[in-house]
């Protein structure tokens, strides 16, 4: 189980490190992206440089990266630990880890909204849904996606106890741990759009 969840674990972090945004703007346009736009090497600054097309690949590939080492370690590792989704949810940390400082580009990587999000949709599927519920409006409202990304990042704990008290079966509680904790990460890394909203000088999207 030990080595297991190790290579498991090892797995997801180098998954989640391959450098998505960064690996497009140097085939597209020869360019890295984190020297130019936000200097985030993630979907919204892709979009900005490279366009929609290259923005969808990035986001698609950068959910991928949390969605798939979660859902194979849900598969494959027995359960055990605290609870059964422990090894699962520690896996989903070190993807969304590894994409935040990823081994493949100078462990400086995007800010880690697109992988936490496969992650965690992939421990708990109704969640998809919920988050969508919140950062598509409040996209089109806000039109920026820094603001879109902290709301859905702030309430998916939220989410994780509604349905942990309206589930019969309730929901698994390194879930939980990995929404806060995903929370916590992503806020971490919106730190400068955060001073920068506050000042009111948050560039939009659209």
């Amino acid at each position: 189980m030990t080595i297991r969840l190790l290579l498991f674990a090892a797995g997801s972090y180098f998954l989640g490190s391959i450098p998505t945004a960064y690996l497009m703007g140097r085939l597209l346009r020869g360019i890295d992206v984190r020297s130019h736009g936000s200097g985030n090497a993630g979907a919204t600054n892709a979009l900005r440089l490279l366009g929609p097309g290259a923005a969808l690949v990035v986001l698609s590939v950068d959910l991928a990266k949390g969605l798939v080492p979660t859902l194979l370690a849900l598969r494959f590792l027995p359960s055990g630990g605290p609870t059964p989704a422990t090894g699962a949810a520690a896996c989903a940390a070190l993807a969304a880890l590894g994409h935040v400082f990823p081994a493949f580009a100078g462990f400086r990587g995007g800010k880690g909204v697109a992988t936490a999000a496969g992650a965690l949709v992939a421990l708990e599927p109704l969640l998809l849904p919920a988050c969508v519920a919140i950062f598509a409006p409040t996209l089109a409202l806000s039109r920026r996606a820094s603001v879109a990304s902290l709301a859905t990042a702030a309430s998916a704990p939220a989410w994780c106890l509604a349905i942990a008290r309206f589930r019969p079966d309730g929901i698994d509680p390194a879930t939980l741990a990995f929404a806060a904790a995903a929370a916590a990460l992503i806020f971490w890394t919106h730190r400068s759009n955060i001073r920068a909203l506050l000042a009111r000088s948050e560039p939009r999207l659209f």
